[in-house]
């Protein structure tokens, strides 16, 4: 196929196209017809609207929206969880694992509490906040020492 076959098959397709094209008065008929559906569409969506009044609508709404605030006040009071008491603190932090401390506390045994001096930096292993300026100054501490001569805890004092 040539080009010059093709172009005169667009031709030919177009000038049949242009003879199947509506007339004038059927374009003008159908956009009438699209025009009134048009313009009847929202009223018919208004039409039939609700079966309540205006005013018991809103008390219909404002009373569902009550219902449904009670609702979540009273899920979010079942979810509350009892409080439970805070565990007696004497101030010291436990350099020993949660078992030996317990163990310590419950046997009974002797302890010495020792004041001390201990660098600022210190103060980083164990996870406190420090000042990096300060690190080679000294904190008063006193330590508690277990009659095997563990330490088991640490209270920074001032």
């Amino acid at each position: 196929m040539s080009t010059q076959t093709l172009q005169q098959l667009l031709r030919e397709s177009a000038q049949a196209l242009a003879q199947r094209r509506p007339s004038p008065e059927q374009d003008a008929a159908v956009l009438r017809q699209l025009t009134r559906q048009l313009r009847a569409q929202p009223e018919a969506q208004f039409v039939g609207g609700g079966t309540l009044a205006a005013p018991l609508r809103w008390l219909a709404g404002s009373g569902a929206l009550l219902t449904l605030l009670a609702l979540l006040f009273a899920l979010s009071l079942l979810r509350l969880e009892p409080v439970k008491p805070a565990p007696i603190s004497s101030g010291y932090l436990p350099l020993v694992s949660p078992e030996e401390w317990s163990q310590a506390r419950a046997d009974g045994d002797t302890v010495w509490i020792v004041p001390t001096e201990m660098p600022r930096e210190r103060l980083a292993l164990l996870g406190l906040p420090y000042d990096p300026a300060r690190a080679g100054d000294n904190v008063r501490a006193e330590v508690m020492v277990h009659r095997s001569g563990q330490v088991l805890a640490v209270r920074f004092v001032q």
